[in-house]
């Protein structure tokens, strides 16, 4: 099972302090598997951790593909070479069009970085299956933060989704215990998305042991 954990700007998960998460966190687990998806910012840093287990995906939403004449965007050349292992695109609070999308997808795998896609509902999450990223990741946009699972609150929709689509399938929004987690599984997808739950917890590496040991 797939753990991503969306560091978004949350203080506890950016600057130094994401490098201290990830070195607490950079374990195996039995169950699952964790991946890290960093803020933009913290690239370089966290790029210079040397790490055993886990995998480092960064946010996006500006596309270009090298270096060169471009402001306000992270070539994907530099992030391939730096050791980062993939990009999340087109999440609620940060949305790009379709086009965009199949450009970074397209790239992506032309320089071998994994791509998980944001979906808010089931109709984007077939055009984007059609794209082929490695992953979609399926959120109802008024669950995120909230603290309702969407495991609980959509399952029907979600037991769908898993269905529809041909890329790993992942869930978001609200999931905030083990309990969430284990729930999506038993619905049929392959990993879960967590952002405000794992940075409002004291114990990081806790919060994962509870997840792997309920799986």
């Amino acid at each position: 099972m797939i753990v991503a954990l969306n560091f978004k700007a949350f203080r506890e998960l950016i600057g130094y302090n994401s490098v201290k998460v990830i070195r607490k966190i950079d374990k195996r687990f039995k169950n699952i598997s964790v991946i890290a998806i960093i803020n933009p910012a913290d690239i370089s840093l966290v790029s210079m951790i040397k790490r055993k287990n886990l995998k480092i995906y960064v946010s996006l939403n500006r596309y270009c593909e090298t270096y060169g004449s471009f402001t306000g965007c992270v070539p994907l050349d530099y992030i391939k070479e730096i050791g980062i292992d993939g990009v999340l695109l087109n999440h609620y609070e940060n949305r790009i069009d379709l086009k965009t999308i199949k450009q970074f997808i397209e790239y992506c795998k032309k320089v071998n970085l994994e791509t998980m896609v944001c979906a808010k509902n089931l109709k984007e999450a077939k055009k984007i299956d059609k794209l082929n990223p490695n992953s979609i990741a399926y959120e109802v946009p008024e669950l995120i933060g909230s603290g309702k699972a969407i495991s609980k609150y959509k399952a029907e929709s979600l037991k769908k989704f898993a269905k529809i689509v041909r890329n790993i399938p992942i869930c978001g929004a609200g999931i905030s215990e083990a309990i969430d987690v284990k729930i999506a599984k038993e619905l049929g997808v392959k990993g879960v998305l967590i952002a405000s739950a794992f940075a409002k917890t004291k114990n990081k590496l806790e919060f994962l042991n509870q997840i792997d040991k309920i799986l």
